[in-house]
């Protein structure tokens, strides 16, 4: 068997429906992990409690499945079957698109501004400090989807920028209002069960 952890999955399966036939590939993507790498940053609480995507390819057996089902459980995940479009789809906007826009902040924030940062910063820039070698090669893998989650994302600042510069206040309000019960809505979702896509 072979499990990829690849964090896009349209144009890794591709390549695994390649392998000679003696190979039963799986696509899979543990969402959990750090910006920093090396060993020295291991750390197997990663994997404790996070969604574990998998994606099965048309020549994936049962006994592949199981195996990368079980996998996910005994590290403690949550496995969650899904097509490869549908993990890129999601992955952009979960995942990818929050890279960018840590790394958005971090430039947009002079030096001068060091003596003020503080937990809030720190926890919304952290994820500039990944490895860029391997994020460039998530963002060029996936970047139709990840464009596509940018432009609703430049919509909703807008809409919230807009409403600064209007100085209204009780519209800013329902937005920030409308944010906080999606944002409820998304971390209770993502706490559920087991789920396929």
């Amino acid at each position: 068997m072979v499990l990829d952890l690849g964090s896009t999955k349209v144009d890794i399966c591709r390549e695994l429906e390649g392998l000679p036939g003696r190979f039963d590939p799986v696509g899979g993507h543990p969402m959990g992990g750090k910006e920093r790498g090396g060993l020295e940053n291991a750390d197997a609480a990663i994997f404790a409690g996070a969604t574990f995507a998998l994606t099965a390819l048309k020549r994936t057996s049962q006994r592949a499945r199981a195996m990368a089902e079980g996998l996910a459980r005994l590290l403690g995940s949550r496995p969650v079957w899904m097509e490869a479009e549908a993990h890129d789809r999601w992955a952009a906007a979960t995942s990818h698109l929050p890279y960018l826009l840590a790394n958005a902040l971090a430039l947009a924030t002079p030096v001068e501004a060091a003596a003020l940062v503080g937990p809030g910063f720190r926890s919304t820039s952290r994820l500039a400090a990944s490895f860029t070698p391997m994020m460039l090669d998530v963002l060029m893998t996936n970047r139709e989807n990840v464009l596509e989650a940018a432009r609703l994302f430049r919509g909703e600042l807008e809409g919230l920028e807009e409403a600064l510069w209007r100085d209204d206040s009780q519209g800013l309000r329902d937005c920030l209002e409308r944010s906080a019960r999606r944002h409820q809505d998304l971390m209770e979702k993502s706490q559920g069960g087991e789920a396929t896509a």
